[in-house]
């Protein structure tokens, strides 16, 4: 990836701005970062497999940790790790990929975990526990991460992505337990995962004011992240919201 189209950074408590490059050292003094996409962006996955290139060449990584892979995929994970060496084509088998999750995107971020001496983390909720929840789980308990103002963004958010008048109330509040069982699971990962730690997610779940943070917060006060929100255009955002913006461009 040329570096003119790695975009540039915004730090959201000073207003400074940052090329790529500067943006890549300071995170790589972080002990955990929380670095958001936009799911359908070639660009930005492009710009993660170059930051975690500038991560290995700075100093070790402890780990890097997907939303994209469910922890019962963590046993196929283990498998891949003990085998002497996988070409790439075949990881996709071996992850058993889900689909959902274009290849085309994060075969290079995932070999690229396979390659070095740091291990790869699955985050996410698997497809039976969805289901429990949405079913009717017993909601999660939280100091800052479960108020009716967090819940609340949450499901504005999944209205605004869904033709709200034909979502039914309850069903709403069920896919808000989903993200916020997601974003617990994603903190207790992280916490977990040998630091230096990348954690990939999207933009939704990394932000401070609803996301992973909070349930870090939840579990540890002690442990903190640098938060990383990855768009096409200056948004508006706060450091409420990350620490840095990062704009890049399709």
């Amino acid at each position: 990836m040329q570096t003119e189209q790695l975009g540039y950074a915004i730090d959201l408590r000073s207003g400074e701005k940052l090329t790529a490059t500067e943006l890549a050292h300071r995170l790589a003094t972080q002990k955990r970062v929380l670095l958001g996409e936009l799911h359908d962006s070639p660009r930005h996955h492009q710009a993660q497999h170059w930051l975690l290139k500038q991560f290995i060449s700075k100093r070790p990584q402890g780990s890097l940790a997907l939303e994209m892979l469910a922890v019962n995929q963590q046993p196929l994970i283990d498998r891949i790790y003990a085998k002497s060496a996988v070409k790439k084509s075949e990881i996709y088998d071996l992850l058993q990929w889900k689909k959902s999750w274009n290849w085309d995107f994060y075969g290079d971020i995932v070999y690229h975990a396979f390659n070095t001496p740091y291990s790869l983390v699955a985050t996410n909720l698997t497809n039976d526990e969805v289901q429990t929840i949405l079913r009717g789980a017993v909601p999660l308990k939280g100091y800052v991460s479960t108020t009716p103002e967090v819940k609340k963004q949450i499901a504005d958010l999944i209205a605004n992505h869904h033709c709200a008048d034909c979502i039914d109330v309850k069903y709403l509040q069920a896919m808000v337990e989903v993200q916020q069982f997601r974003d617990r699971r994603m903190a207790e990962k992280i916490l977990q995962a040998s630091t230096p730690a990348l954690l990939i997610a999207g933009n939704h779940h990394v932000n401070r004011a609803f996301g992973v943070p909070l349930h870090l917060f939840d579990l540890s006060q002690q442990e903190t992240a640098t938060v990383v929100i990855v768009t096409d255009s200056v948004a508006d955002f706060t450091q409420r919201n990350a620490d840095y913006l990062w704009i890049i461009q399709e």
